[in-house]
């Protein structure tokens, strides 16, 4: 098989009159094929399928960049008026000069990916718009001149595949633009914007197995397309006949016979306004697609099996623009395949979950490749960057006895309505910086594991604002810092069901701080239903008591029916939990 993917990833860290930092950052690193295949009894070594991207400083300057992982946007990079850093604000446009090159020894074809995941609510994509300007050289884009609106998910910029043969480059720029209308609830908006190429060997390159053998290409969320292809067979009278791709990844099967030239074509589409608007709500998936096959009898049906992937979930058929009854196609999350039958030929759309099984995560890239998910370490890992996910998905992180550390100033991020979990015994080690920061409505739940944490400026090391939520079941806390609190609340909630909180650097540290903003008094609360505390009772902080205020109520709460209990300890601490009235007794 010879196919090929690359894949950039940018980062948007949106502020609208102050600064928004567009980093691109290397996905998953993937191998170029070069195959041998047995044909004949003989060994054929096949030719060589090898994109490059690359990043143009000049006219005469070029730097691959698809395993690069220094930033398009910000320091270093090529941005419109040459800035480093770039001040956003409505109007903004920013334009990189690219080329994809075909490097290896077989012609190809590829197709541009623009896939956009939102990061924060509300979306960036709604005042966001991109523009790729094929063509184009260095410093010849000089105004924006309209494009398309970013919108979550994947998308391809244009229908049809294009030929580049061997040694060929082609050259285009890409332009990201931010909407005059935009307005400052924008501010500290992030959004992610890849760009991927998918290769595949063009039709003209053949061996005895055929010129079409890869038939599927792998997309970023783990699901595959269908490569383009065209197939005509020739039946003789009222013959049923098969036509599939060398691959067996789409077959069109004839069912009342068929008599002379039948043929089968399929190429992939844009997806249309009315299923990219109910997959973007939903955070689901899209692979769309023009299937025409002709030459069968009129009016009779076509079966059509489709490979999508396997263990996919809520896989949904759309047949121009309306979901088709389920009566009328199934999906094997075994196989992978979708299979219908059809007398009418025009776009099918098939949209499915995002959430499939547990992901093994081998390095922090994984986690990118496939979010809303279920994640599960494999081995010890180091994240580069904050751990966060899209808003309004269900995400889990199950540590599974492995470590996790950080070089970046946050470990994990829940907002915009993302409710992220993590479980599982293992190690969380954060030598400084925020170990979370929960906020817009996101929640965080930690169910176990054993968190070393350290210093945050004087701010917790998890920290919660603006309606986020906390939830603490199980899990040892070490802070090491002597003035940072464990946990930090403003205009959140914390709720504390179970775990083990201590500060080894100073025993007297407060382990819960809240921020004292009494505008917030009513809209935020740690509320204690277990969790054991050494050397510090946290009843008895001030947060615990009520407010000379008579309307504000205490901010640190023992939820109703419950104490805190002291045991001192052979070595002189004293542990103070939280445990039920009447367990007490």
């Amino acid at each position: 098989m010879t196919r090929a993917k690359l894949t950039k990833r940018t980062l948007i860290s949106s502020a609208i009159s102050l600064v928004l930092c567009f980093a691109m950052f290397v996905g998953t690193t993937f191998a170029w094929f070069t195959d041998s295949v047995t044909s004949a009894n003989n060994i054929i070594q096949s030719g060589n399928l090898n994109v490059e991207m690359y990043l143009w400083s000049d006219a005469t300057t070029a730097t691959p960049i698809t395993n690069n992982p220094n930033p398009i946007f910000g320091e270093g990079a090529i941005a419109q008026n040459n800035a480093a850093s770039t001040l956003w604000e409505p109007g903004k446009t920013q334009v990189v000069y690219l080329s994809i090159k075909n490097e290896g020894s077989l012609a190809l074809k590829y197709q541009v990916l623009v896939n956009a995941q939102n990061k924060t609510t509300p979306a960036m994509s709604e005042v966001m718009e991109y523009a790729i300007i094929p063509g184009a050289t260095y410093d010849s884009v000089n105004a924006w001149n309209g494009g398309h609106k970013v919108m979550e998910g994947a998308n391809l910029v244009s229908n049809n595949s294009i030929a580049l043969a061997s040694g060929e480059e082609h050259f285009f720029a890409l332009s990201v633009h931010m909407n005059e209308e935009a307005g400052n609830e924008y501010m500290n908006g992030q959004i992610n914007f890849d760009i991927t190429v998918l290769a595949t060997q063009l039709s003209s390159e053949e061996d005895s197995f055929g010129n079409d053998y890869d038939g599927v290409a792998l997309y970023p969320d783990g699901t595959y397309r269908v490569t383009d292809m065209e197939k005509v067979v020739n039946a003789t009278t009222d013959e049923n006949v098969v036509i599939e791709n060398e691959g067996k990844t789409f077959v069109a099967k004839t069912v009342a016979g068929a008599t002379g030239e039948v043929k089968a074509v399929v190429t992939s589409a844009l997806t249309s306004e009315a299923v990219l608007t109910i997959a973007n709500a939903n955070g689901l998936g899209v692979a769309s697609y023009d299937i025409e096959v002709s030459g069968q009898k009129d009016g009779a049906e076509v079966e059509i099996q489709l490979f999508v992937g396997p263990s996919l979930m809520g896989v949904t058929l759309y047949h121009d623009g309306v979901a088709m009854d389920i009566a009328d196609y199934s999906y094997n999350p075994t196989t992978g395949f979708v299979t219908f039958t059809t007398t009418d030929f025009s776009p099918f759309e098939v949209v499915y979950s995002l959430t499939k099984a547990t992901n093994e995560v081998k390095s922090y890239d994984d986690f990118w490749y496939y979010e809303s998910n279920n994640h599960i370490l494999s081995q010890d890992v180091e994240a580069n960057y904050i751990i966060f996910f899209a808003p309004d998905t269900v995400n889990t992180i199950d540590l599974n006895g492995k470590t996790l550390t950080t070089t970046y100033n946050y470990m994990f991020g829940a907002q915009g309505k993302c409710d992220l979990t993590v479980t599982g015994n293992g190690k969380v080690i954060m030598n400084s910086g925020y170990t979370a920061f929960v906020n817009k409505e996101g929640k965080l739940t930690i169910n176990g594991g054993e968190y070393q944490l350290g210093d945050t400026n004087e701010k917790g090391n998890f920290y919660v604002q603006n309606s986020g939520t906390l939830v603490i079941n199980g899990g040892e806390f070490i802070s090491t810092d002597a003035n940072t609190p464990i946990l930090y609340c403003i205009n959140a909630f914390i709720e504390i069901n179970g775990g083990f909180f201590q500060n080894t650097a100073n025993s007297k540290q407060a382990l819960l701080s809240m921020g004292n903003n009494i505008q917030y008094a009513n809209n935020q609360k740690i509320t204690l239903k277990g969790g054991t505390f050494v050397n510090w009772n946290p009843m008895d902080s001030a947060f615990a008591q009520e407010w000379t205020n008579p309307d504000v109520p205490a901010l640190i709460v023992l939820a109703d029916g419950y104490t805190v209990v002291a045991e001192e300890q052979a070595n002189g601490d004293i542990w103070y939990t939280v445990v039920p009235e009447a367990q007490a007794k």
